[in-house]
């Protein structure tokens, strides 16, 4: 997931943080939670964000809402849908629009006398 699909969802409050504890729990079983580099912070892993975040996570009761209102609350909830948004189930990723491939500008070429 991008980031600003991530924050959009995160600052509107309409997802909770039960949903987010169930997020991360799919991607540690799915084994999303490895040595590769993650998204939100290149210095760490995916599994040291993981740790990090499901900390974070944990200290929030499932049926409470993403609070707008505190940066703390929808930075965090950013960051999860960032790191591991794929594997949340209400997301659905949005079609990349398509490019326009403009024509090339053709002018006969003109002879040059040297």
């Amino acid at each position: 997931m991008n980031k600003a699909t991530a924050k959009r969802i995160a600052q509107s409050g309409q997802i909770a943080w039960g949903e987010l504890q169930q997020t991360l729990k799919r991607a540690f079983d799915a084994g999303a939670a490895n040595e590769t580099r993650g998204k939100v912070n290149k210095g760490l892993s995916r599994a040291s964000s993981y740790t990090i975040l499901g900390n974070m996570a944990k200290g929030y009761a499932p049926a409470c809402s993403v609070d707008p209102k505190n940066p703390f609350e929808w930075l965090g909830a950013q960051n999860i849908l960032r790191e591991f948004g794929d594997f949340w189930e209400g997301w659905q990723p949005e079609p990349e629009p398509k490019r326009v491939q403009p024509e090339p500008l053709h002018k006969p070429a003109v002879e040059i006398p040297f």
